[in-house]
Order: structure tokens, then sequence, then C-alpha cells
């Protein structure tokens, strides 16, 4: 959490809905300070089990990739982006995506309610709690979004985009 990130505001969105993700593993990953101490007043609050990283003992890149592939959903919060790099990670392992949209970026790659939802408002933290709600219930909704998703994957592949711009500056 900091000018552009918006995590605590996804946090948040956990307490509202704290008794739907009673039952769920949750792993947030370069945790700032403020995030940590939000995290661990939760996990006391509601006797929940939220494990991270934090900005200062950061987990590779490879243990983050293992983690969006064991991942249902993969949330991305934030007011000021590109096409963000997790985002593109959770669609290629195939976690399914709620992803704040600065700027329409995002929706390059999601279609809401589709292949999976777009976060209008990252400091809404009633709205995030909407989406993670409706995505932790819709087995349908994920199970599409997954097919469309691995198709949007095959897109990203390394050797495909290298041929592609390789092919664009000739």
């Amino acid at each position: 959490h900091h000018w552009a990130g918006k995590a605590l505001y996804v946090l948040n969105a956990l307490e509202l809905i704290v008794e739907d993700i009673r039952a769920c593993d949750i792993y947030i990953y370069s945790a700032h300070d403020i995030v940590v101490e939000k995290i661990e007043e939760l996990n006391k609050t509601f006797n929940l089990n939220i494990e991270y990283s934090s900005r200062f003992n950061q987990i590779s890149q490879n243990q983050l990739l293992e983690k969006f592939g064991q991942a249902k959903i993969a949330i991305g919060n934030n007011i000021s982006d590109g096409v963000p790099n997790t985002l593109l990670e959770a669609i290629i392992c195939g976690a399914f995506p709620i992803q704040s949209n600065p700027g329409g970026a995002s929706e390059d790659y999601i279609v809401h309610n589709k292949n999976g939802l777009l976060i209008k408002n990252p400091e809404d933290s009633k709205e995030i709690a909407k989406q993670i709600k409706k995505a932790l219930i819709n087995d349908e909704l994920l199970k599409n979004a997954f097919s469309i998703n691995q198709e949007i994957a095959k897109k990203l592949d390394h050797n495909l985009i290298k041929k592609e711009v390789l092919k664009a500056y000739k």
C-alpha cells in the first residue's frame, strides 16, 4: 500500500466478508509495513491465517508464480499502472483475475464478468468485497474464464511475442 498500490482497501474488503473467506487460504505478497500490521490485526481479531511476504522478505518470482498456479483468485488493486505484470502472470497461471483498471489498461485483457472482474473504484472496499464474493460463489464464471484466459495466455508466449516484435522491426 502506497501512493499507487491500494492493498488496504482489499484487506478492508476481506474484513467485510470475513465469514465468506474463513475457509480460504489467503496470501499477500510484497506487503508494506502498514499492510503487515493490518494482516496481523485481521488474523488476531477474526482468527484467520492470512499468510504474507513483506517488501523486505520477498519470495522469488518462481515462488510467486507457483502461488498464482495454486490460486483460485488473484486480486490486483492500484490507481496507477499500465498493464500489471501480475495480472498477466495470474492469467497465464490460471488464477481468476480481479483487477483495478486505471487508464483502461486492464480491460485490454479482462472482459468484466466474462474472464475476470474489473474493479471500478480501487478505493471502494464495498465494491471490492462484492467482486470477491461474486468470484467465490460463481464456479461457472471461473470455469468459463479459465478457458478464455488460457487462450489469452497462448498469445502471451514469450517466443511468439519475440517473433512478432522482430517481424515488426524488420
